[in-house]
């Protein structure tokens, strides 16, 4: 091992700003983006713009591997290194050698397990290779890694993340045998980033007992479930979901009108809901028929909301009733007063509120044994006057519990933050006013029951983060999917829309929200809730993923977690706060938010080394903002010395689109001492500097061009 005070790469510069492997590490990001719920992070909990693990490692590994003269072999031991060469995608794919041979580039890929499934190399050919280039003496990447960091840093490498959001740089460099630092304002994200290392990485003896008490937590509770009698009925079949919809009256036809955009509940079993007017109560009736004909099927996808009018069915006295703006009504209603504000007591619609919210469809299930196999028949069955006293009597257990949960912690009471417009629409569009509002009694009770055995249970602290999943997973915002015929997580974009239509889980749907275990090797990781701008842990390497341009409101979407989470996250992390902090969260794109950019960067350059690096990965579609970050950059004491853009984002199912395609990466330097300025000066010479590195990102290097024709 090199002598701590020899450092032969201290000025050498790094393999990234002269070559990255974009067009393969393009290829792996798109298939771990795409391989959706399989990816390692996604299980443990929610977040948004996790930035692919592959390209966490390459920016790590690129970043202490030097560049050498001889470039081809510099990027033969880089792809080495990270799995995406053929020699690596062979042993990735499974495949024969015939098999690979004749297949293609793509085809070997889709075949393959993701690169960051990839632990290395594991033969002595590999390492012998790698080690004459690099005049190491490693064979896995956790040694490589530790004498590289030696070699240019004096020790070992430290890396830091005071934007971790979802944890993808942190948990990647841990796993590479880092020291790591990671912050994050936000204590979802704080949570997040530290239970991906406590349960993926967890001591085979912590594992065990992890997944001990969540086995624990569903047997308690489908105990507690199975002893109320509020899944069963009475031939001893089991509920395993529970259909609603929001009902509105309409003036016209004075009748109460279900709302829904389809009323298709399966088109695989062809099952669909049909509405019978009921003149007498001035209501409709709502049938479940099984085995639909043709013509049934075309009727149920016509909804009776479209484009955000009510479209009432004709009833027997108005055969063509009107259609009518659903927001006009609203306005309209209580003689011009609109809706009703909830108030925290309120678990269900009052009476004369705007919308009522009606359960329409339940599904069944029975196990039936045939032969060795027990097979689980389904079906779809009309509410009935049992189903109702069944919602009854969650409605009265959950009123028993809730003054205890609510001070326990076990399910939310904090008020919906209505000062920010984008959760004005809640109680404007809602009348909820408070987080609980946004689940039935049923949700709230299955969830409120999981939280307390979950606290009593061996893994408390590591299982906290379950009662994010579950909320994920259980409200009113949760649609139910044509392709699973299972609710819907609540946030399937970034944006909390209200649904007229929504379905709840029995507690069987929810067993398979548990949270994934491993025992993956991994070096220490230290997470702390701060400001970036207040952090004083020096790292040779800070690899960051910041907040630009309002692109996710990241602090709106984590309070509807940290309502599940409040008093238990302080509990289990003392000196943690349950506060997104929204005075403190950068946001926006104007002169405040780059003045608040240039102190967080001109902070982490003061904690790094001379020879640190520093990665800035940005993701947005208008490059415009380029020179926004290029200027912060600059004005906080760096200098760009290599930009590559790596595509990171799959396409959005539902538009065939996605507003964001690529992942910009900005190395950065510090750019030595400069004298002082004053503002006129500033701007005219980051006005300059930023138009000669915009220029230079838009103009292929000699190495890239060389390293794409490969």
């Amino acid at each position: 091992m090199t002598e701590a005070h020899e450092r032969p790469l201290a000025e050498a510069p790094a393999l990234i700003e002269r070559l990255f492997p974009v067009a393969k590490l393009s290829a792996e990001s798109y298939k771990e983006r795409n391989s959706g719920a399989a990816q390692r992070l996604t299980g443990v909990g929610k977040w948004w713009g996790r930035k692919p693990l592959v390209l966490v490692r390459a920016s790590i590994l690129g970043s202490l591997l030097p560049a050498t003269d001889d470039p081809q072999k510099d990027v033969e031991v880089f792809e080495r290194l990270l799995g995406i060469d053929d020699v690596s995608l062979h042993e990735r794919s499974g495949l024969s050698t015939a098999q690979f041979t004749a297949s293609s580039t793509e085809q070997r890929r889709k075949d393959s397990r993701p690169a960051e499934s990839f632990e290395g190399p594991t033969d002595w050919a590999s390492w012998m290779m790698i080690n004459d280039h690099l005049g190491t003496n490693a064979f896995s990447l956790p040694e490589l890694i530790e004498e590289l960091g030696v070699r240019r840093f004096g020790t070992k490498v430290r890396v830091g993340d005071v934007f971790a959001g979802g944890g993808s740089v942190p948990f990647e460099a841990a796993r590479l045998g880092c020291e790591v630092y990671a912050s994050d304002l936000n204590p979802v994200a704080a949570l997040l980033t530290w239970s991906n290392q406590a349960l993926l990485c967890a001591a085979p003896a912590d594992r065990k007992r992890i997944e001990a008490a969540q086995q624990w937590v569903y047997e308690e509770a489908d105990r507690q479930i199975t002893a109320w009698g509020i899944e069963h009925d009475e031939q001893g079949r089991r509920a395993d979901a529970y259909l609603w919809c929001n009902e509105v009256l309409d003036p016209e036809t004075g009748y109460v009108v279900p709302l829904s955009t389809t009323w298709v509940i399966s088109a695989r079993e062809r099952v669909v809901a049909e509405l019978v007017p009921d003149p007498l109560h001035r209501r409709y009736d709502i049938r479940v028929v099984t085995g639909a004909s043709e013509a049934q099927m075309q009727q149920a996808k016509q909804g009776t909301v479209v484009a955000q009018h009510l479209v009432p069915p004709s009833t027997p006295d108005c055969p063509e009733p009107q259609r009518t703006l659903l927001s006009r009504l609203r306005a309209r209603h209580d003689h011009g007063r609109g809706l009703r504000q909830w108030s925290k007591g309120d678990l269900t619609p009052a009476p004369s509120d705007f919308l009522q919210e009606r359960l329409y469809c339940v599904r069944w299930t029975q196990d039936v044994r045939e032969g060795r196999r027990v097979r689980s028949v389904k079906s779809y069955e009309a509410v009935t006057p049992a189903d109702l006293e069944r919602e009854s009597k969650c409605l009265h257990l959950l009123r028993e519990r809730l003054e205890v949960w609510q001070h326990q912690g076990c399910i939310p009471d904090q008020p919906i933050h209505v000062g920010n417009p984008r959760q004005a629409y809640l109680p404007g569009v809602r009348g909820w006013t408070h987080w609980h509002h946004l689940f039935t009694p049923r949700q709230l009770l299955i969830g409120g029951l999981l939280a307390e055995a979950t606290e009593a249970s061996a893994a408390a602290q590591e299982l906290l983060g379950f009662a994010g999943k579950v909320a994920d997973r259980g409200s009113k915002f949760c649609v139910w999917s044509k392709l699973t015929y299972t609710p819907t997580a609540t946030f399937t974009s970034h944006v909390l829309a209200p649904v007229y239509n929504w379905s709840a889980r029995g507690l069987r749907l929810y067993r398979s929200l548990s949270l994934p275990t491993s025992s993956m090797s991994s070096s220490a990781l230290q997470v702390e809730l701060c400001d970036a701008r207040d952090v004083r842990t020096p790292c040779a390497l800070w690899i960051t993923d910041p907040p630009y341009a309002e692109a996710i409101p990241y602090e709106d979407l984590s309070e509807f977690f940290l309502a599940w989470y409040d008093r238990r996250l302080t509990h289990h992390f003392p000196g943690w706060y349950a506060d997104p902090k929204r005075v403190l969260a950068l946001q926006g794109k104007n002169a405040a938010f780059n003045t608040a950019m240039i102190e967080v960067y001109a902070n982490l350059a003061r904690h790094m080394p001379g020879n640190g690096l520093q990665i800035v990965m940005f993701t947005h579609r208008d490059v415009r903002l380029w020179a926004d970050l290029a200027m912060v950059m600059w004005a906080s004491g760096l200098k760009v010395t290599a930009a590559w853009t790596v595509a990171t984002e799959t396409e959005n199912r539902a538009t065939g689109a996605n507003a964001v395609q690529s992942t910009v990466l900005l190395v950065l330097r510090k750019r030595g001492v400069v004298e002082t300025l004053f503002d006129d000066e500033v701007l005219a010479l980051m006005e300059g500097e930023v138009a000669r590195q915009l220029e230079d990102m838009q103009r292929p290097r000699r190495s890239r061009a060389h390293v794409e024709r490969r």
